[in-house]
């Protein structure tokens, strides 16, 4: 393992530039400090453009907006990435992306262990989204305390798509895609075949629907404890 400090570590310090990693890896990064946010090869990134990179043999701990690739993506582009290592913190934890605002990510994936018992807005490929996401997909192991997902823990803007195979558990709005799919929010064409569970709010699909649009999508049966949204189940 080598320490690593985050790429545009700051948001007065972000990368906006176009980082290719034309389909090879990095390995052996390490951080670990709860009071450190924007963690992971980037920290912030605005309206830049991350693709073709993977993160293998890797760990990362950190306060908020914590994500191996990019910590915090505004209004950027990430694509093609994915993480096989561990990644925890306290808020929007993902395992590509911490935080997506008014950006996009697609064609991500994620097989590593994401979260710790007390973190919320977490999931396997982004933990907190405010954009769009697509193609994208978890196998690994996801837990939380609150907004718990296997593609997603929150999400205020649209997903489709995408699925989750691997295990989620957390305390509350647990779902095997959407830990939670806010208002005005879109959920398309995602399923989930990996096992759900948690203390309330617990669903296939979604862990909670707050007005927000789910269509086209399914669970496995007997996988989580709700239907489609844990919340109305």
């Amino acid at each position: 393992f080598r320490t690593w400090y985050s790429i545009g570590s700051t948001e007065d310090v972000n990368y906006s530039g176009t980082f290719n990693g034309n389909g090879k890896t990095i390995s052996g990064l390490y951080f670990d400090d709860n009071n450190e946010d924007g963690v992971g090869l980037f920290g912030y990134v605005y309206s830049g453009n991350i693709q073709n990179v993977g993160i293998k043999d890797s760990y990362f701990n950190g306060g908020d907006n914590v994500g191996s690739v990019v910590a915090h993506n505004y209004q950027g582009t990430v694509t093609g990435c994915y993480n096989t290592g561990t990644v925890s913190g306290g808020s929007n934890v993902g395992g590509v992306v911490g935080k997506n605002e008014e950006g996009t990510v697609t064609d991500c994936y994620n097989s590593g262990w994401i979260g710790s018992y007390d973190c919320n807005n977490v999931g396997g490929v982004l933990g907190g989204n405010i954009g769009t996401v697509s193609n994208c997909y978890n196998t690994g192991l996801i837990s939380g305390q609150d907004c718990v997902g296997g593609v997603a823990g929150y999400s205020g803007g649209k997903v489709s798509n995408c699925y989750n195979t691997g295990e989620v558990y957390g305390q509350n709005m647990v779902g095997g895609v959407l830990g939670l799919n806010e208002e005005g929010s879109e959920l398309i064409n995602c399923y989930n075949t990996g096992k759900v569970s948690g203390g309330l709010s617990v669903g296939g699909v979604a862990g909670e629907n707050y007005q927000g649009t789910i269509s086209k999508c399914y669970y496995l049966k007997n996988t989580a404890e709700g239907g489609i949204d844990g919340a109305d189940a």
